[in-house]
């Protein structure tokens, strides 16, 4: 009668859940999932996925996950799912494996060797003692210690190398789970947040990503000084926040700069540096050529406000420059090249019948804004603006727990590539007259047979050497 184990084993869903086609199909779709994670922003504004990808659009891919991807349902399933595979696979191959490498040595027969792919046989002639030490002397220095035995009268020699190089794969599998618990760790008990500090400004809280939620830091940060360093032609070629952390009692305990790729790190919590920017109030002259009436706004960068009541229609500024810098190649063919526009906004219109405008306005240039055909029409009237710096704030106690994963990966593979179960066999059958015998050198890699040619004829090349005083001939 099967037991339930041996149901299970040869159940066919058991069979597919560890099967390599479900490993390429869940790796095929999380690298598709990361793809996607990484050309659509994660956890932007609203207001941000409505102006690239419009009300139809945006609503599918917000209903599907898409803007928080890597805390969907389905990419969890993803996750999970890979994990079970791991977990089935080596619960059904690993055990064989191990009772393989910890089980004592069998003794084999000197015919049954020379079945193996690769074998070799000499004819000796002299003290089969002697050539027998000078057999185990040989493999102590080529693979390692040897065990001696005595089967039907002949004189056994086996010696292993690498055999622990057979859990590589399996490794290679407790490293994923691994990474994936880290990471399982860090999303339940860690948090990923964002902060804006105005130069000369304090905060002592952090906006969280996915909730959007306030979460208090313990601490309060100021940016005393953000510097921002430009090349010849106005790109951005550096630019740093000077920080400083005050503990509760207000007291001054650390100062910090924080640069692209230079985070800081402050009782558990890692500081990068993310965007930058003015923080600009405008005030905005709208035109309604509709209607013929004429408006005054108020408002900062990404604030979305109101611009007709009767059409539903919505407006915000996206970008404020102070001195709009046009880039080298539109800078010289004008006829009079010139870099500094002065200030500048970026609009964007959000009409009620989905369809959105994007475009930029001119304090200097007020008529460029009337080229565009459209009821409304900006002017900037005036403005107040003050640089900040945008940080991120992430906290992930799972991070030890994925680079334990990461390491153990990495042994696993080199385990896997770089080394292999080597066997080899050393036989030694005296004739009747006990003056001549044949020695059956044979050996084999276990994961990686068909590259042990090269090594094997090598083992052959130092037992000839080694045993040339011995050897009458070769086959």
């Amino acid at each position: 009668m099967k037991t339930y184990r041996e149901d299970l084993t040869n159940s066919r869903v058991y069979a597919y859940l560890s099967s390599v086609r479900l490993t390429i199909l869940l790796c095929i779709g999380l690298a598709l999932a990361s793809i996607i994670g990484t050309v659509i922003p994660q956890n932007a504004s609203y207001e941000h996925y409505l102006s690239h990808y419009g009300d139809r659009l945006t609503g599918i891919l917000r209903s599907l996950g898409v803007f928080d991807l890597y805390h969907s349902v389905w990419f969890i399933g993803l996750l999970v799912l890979l994990a079970l595979n791991l977990v089935v696979c080596t619960a059904r191959k690993f055990p064989p494996v191990w009772r393989q490498v910890h089980r004592e040595t069998q003794p084999v027969t000197q015919s049954g060797l020379q079945k193996w792919r690769h074998t070799a046989t000499f004819l000796f002639k002299g003290d089969s003692v002697v050539i027998q030490e000078a057999s185990k002397n040989t493999l102590d220095r080529v693979l390692g210690k040897p065990i001696h035995m005595i089967r039907d009268g002949t004189m056994l020699c086996c010696a292993q190398k690498g055999r622990y190089a057979r859990y590589g794969p399996y490794l290679t599998h407790a490293s994923i789970l691994v990474i994936l618990i880290g990471s399982l760790v860090g999303s339940i008990f860690g948090f990923r947040g964002s902060v804006i500090i105005p130069e000369g400004g304090r905060i002592d809280a952090v906006e969280l990503t996915r909730s959007g939620a306030s979460r208090p830091l313990g601490f309060t940060v100021q940016c005393t000084r953000f510097v921002m360093a430009q090349y010849p032609d106005g790109t951005p070629k550096d630019y740093r926040s000077e920080l400083a952390i005050f503990d509760h009692q207000d007291t001054r305990v650390v100062d910090a700069v924080v640069r692209v790729n230079h985070p800081l790190t402050y009782r558990g919590l890692v500081f990068y540096q993310s965007t930058y920017g003015s923080d600009a109030e405008l005030t905005l002259s709208l035109h309604n050529s509709k209607n013929g009436k004429v408006s005054k706004i108020r408002t900062k960068t990404d604030i979305p406000f109101v611009i007709s009541e009767e059409d539903g229609d919505r407006a915000m500024v996206m970008d404020f420059e102070p001195d709009f810098q046009m880039p080298p190649e539109m800078a010289q063919a004008m006829p009079s090249p010139k870099r500094g526009l002065g200030p500048a906004a970026q609009i964007v219109i959000l009409r009620n019948k989905g369809v959105q405008d994007v475009f930029w306005i001119f304090k200097g240039f007020p008529d460029f804004n009337n080229n565009r055909g459209d009821i409304y029409s900006f002017t900037i009237e005036g403005y107040t603006a003050c640089p900040y710096t945008g940080l991120q704030v992430v906290k992930d106690p799972g991070s030890p727990v994925v680079w334990l994963g990461c390491i153990l990966m990495v042994v696993g593979f080199i385990l896997s590539f770089f080394f292999d179960h080597e066997i080899v066999w050393v036989a030694l059958r005296m004739d009747k007259e006990g003056e001549t015998g044949t020695i059956t050198l044979a050996g084999r890699a276990v994961r990686h047979p068909a590259s042990y040619d090269s090594r094997f004829a090598r083992v052959q090349k130092t037992f000839k050497e080694e045993l040339a005083p011995f050897l009458s001939s070769t086959n």
